[in-house]
């Protein structure tokens, strides 16, 4: 709340005085909000249940903090430590392997990567340059972490210039069968990597999946037999 103590002389200044009043609220009060605003959105990129996974992780390793001394910390100091970095989801899909086998082709495929809510899947980037990564499951009523790749940074470091030239910065993680790749949208055409950043046609993504599917099964077979 603003007291203004003023003399005013006659009635067109006291117009003139008031709309001037008037427009210094409104500023002040639009200014407030963007703040306000500004502060909300420091995590508008993560859902509830994504805060809550975080929150987990960091009780968890705070705990186990304490009974180590700092020369015995690893990635427990990085874990209780997360405010230092800008943390942001990533966007995955698992492949739905049976589902997939049954018609095993490279239009199927695609419709086969699936939502899984059982992993979260984040990065953690320090000065907008990704550093590590870190997965998450549930388990009972809280969430723990599943892995954590300390040199996701390196591993995805050609990412940032496919991004670039495709002119966005989303992209998928696609997970099968313990192997991963990247999907990217270029101009209306979707592009396949591995990890590496060596391109996949959807027939030889196709061709890796099954070709893992069938090894998997015969070794399963084989394992079945020798017992």
């Amino acid at each position: 709340r603003y007291t203004f103590l003023c003399i005013i002389p006659n009635m067109k200044d006291s117009i003139l005085y008031i709309l001037i009043v008037l427009f210094c609220a409104c500023t002040d009060t639009k200014s407030n909000d963007k703040t306000e605003g500004d502060k909300s959105n420091i995590k508008s990129s993560l859902s509830l249940k994504q805060i809550n996974a975080i929150n987990d992780l960091k009780k968890e390793y705070e705990h186990r903090k304490q009974s180590l001394s700092r020369s015995d910390m690893g990635y427990e100091e990085v874990l209780t430590n997360l405010e230092n970095y800008t943390v942001i989801p990533i966007d995955h899909r698992s492949l739905n392997v049976e589902k997939f086998y049954q018609n095993p082709t490279p239009t199927t495929l695609k419709t086969c990567f699936e939502r899984d809510s059982n992993t979260l899947y984040f990065e953690a980037k320090k000065e907008d340059k990704t550093v590590f990564r870190f997965d998450m499951k549930p388990h009972k009523d809280h969430w723990v972490m599943r892995s954590f790749s300390p040199e996701w940074g390196k591993a995805i470091s050609w990412l940032s210039n496919k991004l670039a030239l495709a002119k966005t910065n989303e992209y998928l993680l696609l997970t099968g069968n313990g192997d991963e790749f990247i999907e990217i949208k270029v101009n209306d055409q979707t592009k396949y990597f591995d990890l590496n950043g060596l391109e996949y046609s959807e027939e030889k993504l196709c061709e890796f999946f099954l070709n893992k599917i069938n090894l998997l099964r015969q070794t399963k077979k084989e394992t079945n037999n020798y017992e």
